[in-house]
């Protein structure tokens, strides 16, 4: 490696990565080993303007202690956007006791109590805790981002959430549909009702949990919502949402007004 990339490397970010561009030919290990050396002070800048893209091209194309120090040198502040590129179960390999996945886990569920977090986070947050851990962790999050959190996950991730939260967060769920102070669609409000719904059947059938001590689930509770027609079926259970206001209650009926 030339004094001249090191030089760049460490003085000027911004050219620094102007520079990298045309390093097509430079052998990644060479590149590796030039991040590594950069000062701490302009780590930030290299970060910010090398692209992740290219960080995962070197980190799947070196070796496997190197891939490792390279990772340690970029978490965690870069651990979201890297993660975009890589499976989970692979930037664990090259993490030791010093750095967990556990405890990256941790430190990247707090930042859910931020209203303020960007939907990119939001997104990677959700994508490295896994459904049960990010329901776990519901008491943390405001009411703003729980509605967030219900807009970006996939359908097949919305079914363990509900299962995995306590009653607590599904009465706070509840809360919020029925304030209408959220923008989720009338179609996922009735994806979510469906759900607990569900899990209220699961309990009652199990034994854990009967009609009059469910809290959440007390059959004089009710919520509103609307739609055009919605419908969602599970096991024996079917609703719908007229275009018009319907009252849905923990009875397992919906009324049409």
């Amino acid at each position: 490696m030339s004094n001249k990339v090191f030089s760049y490397l460490n003085n000027n970010a911004e050219e620094t990565f102007n520079l990298l561009d045309q390093l097509e030919t430079l052998p990644d290990n060479e590149l590796v080993e030039a991040i590594l050396n950069t000062s701490e002070n302009a780590l930030d800048e290299v970060f910010e303007k090398i692209t992740y893209k290219k960080l995962v091209e070197l980190i799947n194309n070196i070796s496997d202690e190197q891939a490792q120090k390279l990772v340690h040198y970029i978490l965690p502040e870069h651990f979201e956007k890297l993660m975009q590129f890589i499976p989970v179960d692979k930037l664990n390999t090259y993490m030791d006791t010093t750095l967990s996945l556990e405890k990256l886990t941790e430190q990247e569920l707090k930042k859910l109590s931020d209203e303020d977090i960007s939907d990119e986070q939001l997104e990677n947050i959700i994508i490295l805790a896994g459904e049960e851990k990010l329901a776990e962790n519901f008491d943390i999050i405001p009411n703003k981002n729980l509605v967030r959190i219900m807009s970006h996950i996939s359908n097949d991730k919305l079914a363990p959430i509900i299962s995995h939260a306590s009653d607590e967060s599904l009465v706070r769920i509840i809360d919020i549909i029925d304030s209408d102070n959220h923008d989720l669609s009338k179609s996922l409000v009735g994806q979510i009702i469906a759900l607990i719904h569900d899990k209220k059947c699961v309990k009652q059938e199990s034994g854990a949990v009967s009609d009059s001590d469910s809290g959440f689930f007390d059959y004089e509770d009710e919520i509103k919502v609307s739609d055009n027609q919605v419908e969602y079926s599970n096991s024996d259970f079917t609703m719908k949402l007229s275009y018009n206001f319907g009252v849905f209650n923990y009875e397992d009926d919906v009324v049409y007004l």
